[in-house]
């Protein structure tokens, strides 16, 4: 608590501690992976219960998983949604002196980020990839797959735009997208996911035949960000959303370094081809912008 208003972008934290002592070589690399793995989940319980299961294991000669284990404890217990954990680098002492392998010392090296605004940890890209191909493997069956809120976390309920394209041997294979902020993320990766695979009016649907040779990407859009100013609209990062009197398009991020348009380029195609507005429609418009997470 003492600590926790000075976990800022002000400050830079170290937190300094061993990992397993004094058992051989290979044991320590088991023991050492099970505890970074509860490291980097970010979760105290966890961490404190791989320690006593390690501890239960009986592996010879080890006295600890970590022996700065309450200063770990501190950090885990001072991070917060914005905060992920990243892992650089194992090594024990073994590596440095093989011919001393019987008793050896673990090292972990890891780093903490702190996000801002709306981001999907490692474990969340991974839940929408397993979503998206349940869904497409489901509705070969002719199902319908849509997980429950409940079994959900938070983030992936915010609403938010997302395509998903498929691709076979490199080529595009279907792509399907839904812009805006009226569906919740999970509902619209399952709903994308289905819409390319066998919606896409420029390909036949997918053949289960096909399935285990395509490749799936998943881009995720940030909720929309109201800018009064266009100045805000930074090119190549952004996305643009256009709303007028009941019409609204849309320009994904890239497409600005595709065309190499200017930023009034930018807006004035997206006004006219996307909206079906006048050039410089977008000058009394609803501007938003939004970014794209591609995984």
């Amino acid at each position: 608590d003492a600590l926790r208003p000075y976990f800022n972008g002000e400050n830079l934290f170290v937190i300094s501690s061993d990992f397993s002592h004094y058992p051989s070589y290979a044991d320590a690399r088991r023991i050492d992976g099970m505890t970074a793995e509860a490291v980097r989940s970010g979760n105290l319980d966890q961490f404190y219960t791989v320690l006593e299961s390690n501890r239960l294991l009986g592996i010879h000669n080890l006295r600890t998983s970590a022996c700065g284990e309450a200063s770990i404890a501190v950090l885990l217990t001072l991070l917060d949604r914005g905060c992920e954990i990243h892992h650089l680098l194992y090594a024990n002492s073994g590596d440095v002196v093989p011919s001393q392998r019987d008793q050896v010392v673990g090292y972990h090296a890891f780093c903490v980020t702190r996000h801002q605004g709306f981001w999907l940890k490692d474990s969340d890209k991974a839940a929408l990839r397993n979503m998206a191909n349940e869904s497409i493997r489901r509705f070969f069956r002719q199902e319908i797959y849509l997980p429950e809120p409940a079994d959900v976390n938070a983030t992936l309920r915010v609403p938010c735009g997302a395509f998903v394209t498929l691709r076979r041997n490199g080529e595009l294979r279907g792509c399907i997208g839904h812009i805006g902020d009226d569906v919740p993320l999970y509902e619209v990766v399952c709903r994308m996911a289905r819409a390319a695979a066998f919606q896409d009016y420029r390909f036949s649907p997918l053949r289960k035949s096909e399935w285990k040779r395509v490749t799936l990407e998943i881009s995720v859009l940030t909720p929309p960000k109201r800018i009064d100013n266009v100045e805000e609209i930074e090119l190549g990062r952004h996305g643009i959303l256009i709303r007028k009197e009941g019409r609204r398009g849309t320009f994904l991020p890239q497409v600005a370094d595709e065309m190499h348009w200017t930023l009034d380029e930018f807006l004035g195609h997206c006004a006219r081809d996307k909206a079906g507005l006048t050039w410089d429609g977008w000058k009394d418009a609803e501007l938003y912008t939004y970014e794209s997470i591609i995984f």
